[in-house]
């Protein structure tokens, strides 16, 4: 039996159209915009996630993720490879039936970071992510994704 929480992921798969619009650490904003495809992996025990982003300015941005429940330490993971270098295991738990919580803290660019993602299914049809980044403690950028369900 599927547990109640990959259960709840299942809304990811299909295709999605993705806005994105950020906040960078020294007040300027960046928009993108892009497709996510999701599809079920392992005889439904996971999903793989392929992000393909068009950035103003900054260009080309993928990313490429696994999402899953591990059963015996009752957390969702995500596990994340970017183009920006990033590689990350973010594990958390559902809030509620609608928002996932992600926590990630780690080194990036040789520095300590970390990375705080809550996405939140406004419907079967459309998904907001909220991403939060910090290095040595600082602010670093923070990301808002509205996706929506072609």
């Amino acid at each position: 039996m599927k547990p109640k929480e990959l259960e709840r992921m299942g809304r990811l798969v299909g295709d999605w159209i993705v806005d994105l619009t950020g906040k960078m650490p020294d007040g300027t904003s960046v928009r993108g915009k892009g497709a996510l495809k999701a599809t079920e992996l392992s005889l439904d025990r996971g999903i793989r996630t392929e992000m393909r982003l068009e950035i103003d300015g900054l260009g080309p941005y993928h990313e490429d993720d696994l999402w899953s429940f591990d059963q015996w330490e009752k957390k969702m993971h995500l596990y994340s490879v970017t183009s920006s270098g990033a590689v990350h295991d973010h594990s958390g738990s559902w809030k509620d039936d609608r928002t996932l919580a992600l926590h990630w803290d780690g080194l990036f660019e040789g520095k300590p970071a970390t990375e705080d993602v809550a996405l939140t299914w406004v419907s079967d049809h459309e998904m907001h992510a909220h991403e939060v980044n910090t290095s040595e403690g600082q602010p670093g950028p923070v990301f808002e994704y509205v996706c929506r369900k072609q």
